[in-house]
């Protein structure tokens, strides 16, 4: 399957998303705490997107067995559309994580760096 081609967007929105929730959230004083917010935070959504991915083949095993049962059957490729939007979504909540994940990522070791602002001095700057 090729990917969808907005990987940048979908990053970017991850990194938007990851700015907003951490630009508002006082980080912890030490690197250790820091770490750990970040574990909490990766674990919570890595959860979610793994959710997403079993939603997926379940809708792919689902429209296969439906194919084999009955390949006649109206409806069949419409069982296998769902299951290729899920599998999508899925891959591109993915790539939110990986977005934010950069935020985050820099914070851990720099909480005053420029990885919750999004100002054109900051962008040059890598997180």
């Amino acid at each position: 399957m090729t990917p969808p081609r907005q990987v940048e967007r979908l990053r970017a929105f991850g990194r938007e998303r990851a700015r907003q929730i951490f630009g508002a959230t006082p980080l912890p004083d030490t690197r250790e705490e820091r770490q750990r917010m970040a574990s909490d935070w990766l674990t919570l959504l890595v959860g979610r997107a793994l959710a997403r991915v079993a939603d997926a083949r379940s809708l792919t095993e689902q429209a296969e067995r439906r194919e084999i049962e009955d390949p006649q059957r109206d409806g069949i490729y419409d069982d296998l559309a769902q299951a290729l939007r899920a599998e999508i979504v899925a891959w591109e909540t993915a790539q939110n994580i990986l977005g934010g994940w950069e935020v985050v990522h820099g914070l851990i070791d720099d909480p005053d760096s420029c990885a919750v602002t999004d100002s054109a001095t900051c962008q040059s700057r890598p997180i």
